[in-house]
């Protein structure tokens, strides 16, 4: 929010200013837990001269769960909005194009287009993000988070109350968004328990409740990733482990769908080969079907990756028949036959019949 002291009315200041400017500017950021303290110069004159306070502030929750309690700056909004000598500048995130201008700007060259897309899906289109990943990335750490950064994106969670934090990360494994009825299932809690949690990560900013309000996501993908990162091996691997068991016996926790997809992720984090090696197939063929070969390679090279740590009888009771499509075993009963690690590697991420596919006619 910013404020300016001259008639909304007016684009400019008064003509005065031009051949005199303000002798005093103020630009503060403020935020307080007990209650809205105005900045300097809204609500009493700084001095006799013409001046122009501006202030700014984060952006409420608009979760329907907030309470004006737990967001001290609305009512003061609220009155700063009925003054005439106010303007209010929303300042919303970036876009792509806008994202790539900045990171060209900061770096003093042309970003790659892949640079500037990974960029913008981790930053969401926050400025200060895009500046941190930029320069991290133009500094040789391109992977993960800077140890600056995820210490500042921790922050605000670690003081959450410990039953929030704990929420926080079972949300952070679940995915982009996860179903309330799916955290419930992972979290173990008491429902009223599982609220206040919520309630009090939504009130703080760090979640949000999903668009269709049927679950919940993180505010920013850069604040999840910090809690990610954040886990230990073995937490994340028994989060994951109850996510796939809570989707294995109800599988109306998620959409239809999704449910393939989601199983092959929770099983492969959680380091289950025999459960995952399947999943991951499964996953596969769902990808091929729906034309998402770049989606159906990365799996492909999962399935590989899990083929040695996989018990032999889970191994022996595939069957190319389920899981290819371009090189069926010739001279072989498909449907007896196991399935062979050069299966998986004959099986290119491509439609059936287009060229390089066995497929062709």
């Amino acid at each position: 929010m910013t404020s300016r002291a001259w008639p909304a009315s007016s684009n400019s200041p008064p003509a005065s200013w031009n051949a005199s400017p303000p002798t005093a500017r103020s630009s503060s950021h403020w935020r307080t837990s007990t209650g809205p303290t105005p900045p300097p110069g809204t609500s009493s004159p700084i001095c006799s001269a013409p001046c122009a306070p501006a202030a700014s502030s984060s952006s409420p929750p608009t979760a329907p769960t907030t309470s004006t309690a737990a967001t001290p700056l609305r009512p003061l909004l609220a009155e700063l909005d009925r003054l005439r000598t106010v303007r209010r500048l929303e300042l919303g995130r970036f876009n792509r194009t806008e994202v790539g201008r900045q990171i060209a700007g900061i770096l003093a060259a042309e970003p790659d287009p892949a640079q500037v897309d990974e960029i913008f899906e981790r930053s969401d289109g926050n400025a200060f993000f895009v500046e941190e990943l930029a320069v991290a990335s133009h500094e040789g750490c391109c992977t993960g988070l800077t140890d600056s950064l995820r210490d500042l994106l921790l922050v605000r969670v670690e003081g959450l109350p410990e039953s929030a934090q704990r929420v926080a990360r079972i949300v952070a494994e679940g995915g982009s968004t996860v179903e309330y009825r799916l955290i419930a299932a992972v979290a173990r809690l008491a429902e009223d328990d599982l609220i206040e949690a919520l309630r009090a990560a939504v009130n703080a900013s760090i979640l949000s409740a999903a668009p269709d309000g049927d679950g919940y996501r993180f505010r920013h993908s850069l604040v999840r990733e910090a809690v990610s990162d954040d886990l230990l091996p073995g937490e994340r691997s028994r989060l994951n482990r109850r996510y796939a068991e809570a989707l294995e016996a109800d599988p109306t926790l998620v959409a239809p769908d999704a449910r393939v997809m989601r199983l092959a992720s929770y099983w492969y984090h959680a380091h289950d080969a025999a459960k995952a090696l399947p999943a991951v197939l499964d996953a596969s063929v769902i990808a091929r079907r729906r034309h998402a070969f770049s989606e159906q390679l990365r799996l492909l090279e999962r399935a590989m990756e899990l083929w040695d740590t996989a018990p032999e009888d889970v191994r022996a009771a595939l069957r190319p028949v389920d899981y290819t499509e371009a090189f069926p075993p010739c001279g072989c009963d498909p449907a007896t036959t196991p399935l062979r690690y050069l299966d998986l590697m004959a099986e290119p991420p491509s439609p059936a019949g287009s060229p390089g596919s066995g497929n062709a006619p």
